[in-house]
């Protein structure tokens, strides 16, 4: 409406925001720059601020040099109870002609999993798995509150991610599992099972961390096999997206009919 590029919006609005309640200059300026909003630093200004962790965040390849400016890898956001890294927004690969390229971007907290998080019911202590967890923000909430989680993901790159947050949090214990949905939990069941998976029906779709593939979606194979691998009242909580096609038809066929007697 202001007659803004978005990209301009993007990029200069929020950083504007920020750097205008800090001092120029200084350590917290430095970090905003470097985590929150993905710009290059000069290398004294990154030793200045970061001290002892520059050299670890290097190794672990956390951060990155080109051209005489330091860059982070990842994006730090600091939240109420703790802290979230992901991706950069505008660092997340899209698919490639293949159909891979793209399946390591890394989201961040989206509102789909601010949803899953209010959407799952209060159990005893028990066993909790998360498939498709991501950064396994949610797992970490869990496994605080004292539950067993198993967290699974396809992408080896979130669950690196997953563990390096669960230190910035001082979760200990976490159980991260490499693998497509319940291949890794077999002869496994829980008391609750959560799942946000890319569920979004989106033909010609580009971001693999969000959509489905067009016909039978991932959460039709994950619903159907679900409940073989629930206790006997546990709970399964997962979001879904299907397409409603004929017009007077019961909008809940399509989950219904995925589901075993």
């Amino acid at each position: 409406k202001l007659g803004m590029p978005e990209k301009w919006l993007r990029s200069v609005v929020p950083g504007a925001a920020l750097l205008g309640r800090v001092e120029p200059g200084s350590a917290v300026d430095t970090l905003v720059r470097l985590f929150t909003l993905g710009e290059g630093v000069a290398g004294d200004a990154a030793l200045r601020a970061l001290g002892e962790c520059a050299a670890e965040l290097a190794r672990m390849e956390f951060l990155r040099t080109v051209g005489g400016r330091v860059y982070s890898r990842f994006q730090l956001i600091p939240i109420r109870d703790g802290w979230v890294a992901c991706d950069f927004p505008q660092a997340r690969p899209k698919i490639g002609e293949d159909g891979m390229a793209g399946a390591e971007g890394v989201m961040g907290l989206g509102p789909s999993t601010l949803l899953l998080r209010g959407l799952t019911p209060p159990v005893e202590k028990g066993k909790v798995l998360e498939l498709g967890c991501g950064i396994a923000w949610l797992s970490s909430l869990l496994r605080q509150a004292g539950h067993e989680v198993v967290s699974t993901d396809v992408n080896a790159r979130a669950l690196r991610l997953a563990f390096f947050q669960s230190k910035l949090r001082g979760v200990e214990g976490m159980d991260l599992r490499l693998g497509d949905g319940f291949s890794t939990v077999a002869g496994e069941a829980f008391d609750l099972i959560l799942c946000n998976p890319p569920y979004v029906q989106s033909p010609g779709g580009e971001r693999v961390f969000r959509e489905g593939r067009e016909g039978e979606s991932i959460v039709a194979r994950l619903l159907r096999e679900m409940p073989y691998f629930l206790k006997p009242g546990g709970i399964c909580v997962m979001l879904l997206n299907w397409p409603h096609r004929e017009a007077g038809a019961s909008i809940e066929e399509g989950p219904l009919e995925w589901l075993p007697e």
